[in-house]
């Protein structure tokens, strides 16, 4: 709903009479990453390379099918050929 209502806000003027948002909808408490605590202190330093290099989303939905035919192809270039 933030999303939506931030990218195409008259479209969601005219369509949400009222919009309750209610608590956040996840929480990091019990995260048992060493790595997170250690890189939220750095979020804008993080922030600004990922928006000077528009790398977003590192690990995106088919991330692994991506490195299979990465590593696939690197193997039998031949056939990656035909096949994509």
């Amino acid at each position: 709903m933030f999303a939506g209502a931030s990218l195409n806000p008259s479209y969601f003027k005219e369509k949400v009479n009222l919009f309750v948002a209610l608590a956040p909808v996840g929480r990091t408490t019990n995260i048992s990453s060493a790595m997170l605590p250690g890189l939220a202190p750095k979020w804008k330093l993080i922030q600004f390379g990922a928006e000077r290099t528009h790398a977003y989303n590192l690990l995106g939905v088919n991330w692994w099918a991506s490195e299979a035919e990465l590593l696939f192809c690197g193997e039998f270039e031949g056939i990656c050929e035909h096949l994509l």
